[in-house]
């Protein structure tokens, strides 16, 4: 098991600034390393999706780390409520994970090692 963590500790509001883009980036040099690696049966790329959705990665970049993984890792691109067919169309499967409850609706916070 291995996990790293990538971001910046602001939102992103409007036009990302340079030093979002810049986490983001270094968030999927991880992601390839990991993916094209063989050391890992699964990996998960965390909210990747909005990071495309809010122009912090491109489409092309996802849909080049799902072509260039190694083929017995299975990887898990998360994040996202518009769809994004582009990326869908290379990807083996996707599903949609809907909320029912959350503690965030009785004004609970995000939780570390839960949330972030």
């Amino acid at each position: 098991f291995s996990a790293e963590r990538f971001g910046f500790p602001e939102w992103v509001i409007g036009k990302p600034k340079k030093e979002h883009i810049q986490s983001a980036q270094q968030g999927l040099a991880a992601a390839k390393k990991a993916a094209q690696s063989k050391k890992f049966d699964l990996v998960i790329f965390d909210e990747c999706l909005y990071a495309v959705q809010m122009g912090l990665l491109k489409e092309e970049e996802i849909i080049d780390l799902i072509k260039m993984k190694a083929k017995n890792t299975e990887l898990i691109l998360t994040g996202s409520h518009k769809p994004l067919d582009k990326i869908f169309e290379h990807a083996d499967l996707v599903t949609e994970v809907k909320k029912i409850k959350h503690p965030f609706d009785k004004g609970i916070g995000a939780r570390e090692g839960i949330e972030y």
